[in-house]
């Protein structure tokens, strides 16, 4: 692996890609429900686009009943398909637009509380008394302090649950203001919190990332893995004009590229804006992306085993402040960052070139050389 620093963070994923023009198309899992076709008639969309009606038992129907249904129900089928082609290319355009979910650094972050789960003991209740109960004094004693035992014993254990619940949200709300000082300047805070708040995210693809935090806490150096162009959505659906069925687009390779230039933008982006978020005392952010395993960056350009590093920034807080995050649709990643110190080689055609990224070297006495991996 190629991650210079000793703190690591598994990112997991949250959506999945389609992987090329050949890999996994559409299904009816999580989209929209398909229309009514009549008792006992089913739907199945195949891989390639076409749909298939079954009946009952599960066996494909007879010509002149799939042309019936195609009939009577084709627009419905139409307006479906084109709702499901919708849902596929926004998904996969939330793939590659990863910075969609970036927090205003304006904002604040709400730190949870982690509620008392024990929950309240059950009321007693006393049993039903028997007519020995209510005629035979003795008895009905007997009833009575058996009856006051337990209330006794009730109200005991429910002082005791609501001692135990207000210790924990004592602690807990201590808890809330140690993390509010301490993500300002406590690097163990601020460490433990981070990993803590990064591994709560959904990330486009799993992968890792590796982080240290200046000795004065004000600086932090991260580097994040990225998958190569082979994990960037490659192609589009749409409804066939005619026929009811689903066509899927290929798209061109600098199309393909601008996509991966914006992808990867956009991983930094996120990240760059989830450790502001996370961390109201770092002023300035290191970040750089890297390949650690062989992979295409370009269509027929391919980088071997060692790591190499696409994109480098250094990103201060006071600039990050300035961009403009009510419309992160309309923001142009690969210019954005060009406010910021950069070091990136990308051609105007969306291939990269390895570059050599910003190191904790060159901050000077900021950083604690024992927390940098051999390389």
């Amino acid at each position: 692996m190629g991650l210079r620093f000793r703190r690591w963070v598994r990112l997991a994923h949250g959506l999945e890609p389609d992987l090329s023009a050949s890999g996994p198309g559409l299904t009816l899992e999580g989209g929209p429900p398909p229309p009514d076709l009549g008792t006992g008639i089913r739907l199945d969309l195949e891989p390639d686009g076409r749909i298939t009606l079954y009946d009952e038992a599960g066996l494909p129907l007879s010509q002149l009943e799939t042309t019936r249904v195609r009939r009577e129900y084709g627009a419905a089928l139409r307006e479906w398909l084109a709702l499901l082609c919708e849902r596929w290319n926004r998904e996969n355009n939330e793939i590659v637009n990863p910075h969609h979910s970036t927090p205003d650094p304006a904002s604040k972050l709400e730190l949870a509380l982690q509620p008392f789960d024990e929950p309240p003991p059950d009321p007693y209740i006393p049993p039903e008394p028997t007519l020995l109960d209510l005629s035979w004094p003795p008895q009905r004693k007997r009833y009575e302090e058996e009856v006051a035992t337990g209330k006794r014993a009730y109200e005991e254990e429910l002082w005791r649950w609501r001692r135990r619940r207000s210790e924990h949200e004592a602690r807990e709300e201590q808890r809330r203001r140690d993390l509010e000082i301490g993500r300002y300047g406590d690097r163990v805070i601020m460490e433990s919190f981070l990993v803590k708040h990064l591994e709560g995210l959904d990330w486009p693809v799993e992968t890792n990332l590796a982080f240290e935090i200046s000795l004065d806490t004000t600086t932090l150096f991260l580097d994040l893995s990225a998958p190569g162009l082979d994990l960037v959505p490659a192609r589009q659906a749409s409804p066939a004009r005619r026929g009811l069925r689903v066509l899927y687009s290929e798209l061109s390779e600098a199309q393909v590229r601008r996509r991966y230039a914006t992808y990867l933008h956009g991983l930094l982006f996120r990240l760059v804006g989830e450790t502001f978020i996370a961390l109201p005392g770092v002023e300035k952010i290191t970040a750089s992306v890297l390949l650690d395993r062989p992979a295409e960056i370009a269509p027929g350009v391919t980088i071997g085993s060692d790591p190499v590093f696409l994109v480098s920034a250094q990103v201060e807080r006071e600039g990050w402040m300035r961009i403009d995050f009510d419309h992160l649709e309309e923001l142009d990643l690969v210019a954005v960052f060009q406010r910021f110190e950069l070091r990136r080689k990308l051609t105007k055609h969306g291939v990269f070139t390895p570059i050599e990224p910003f190191g904790p070297v060159e901050i000077g006495g900021l950083f604690d050389p024992r927390a940098l991996l051999p390389r």
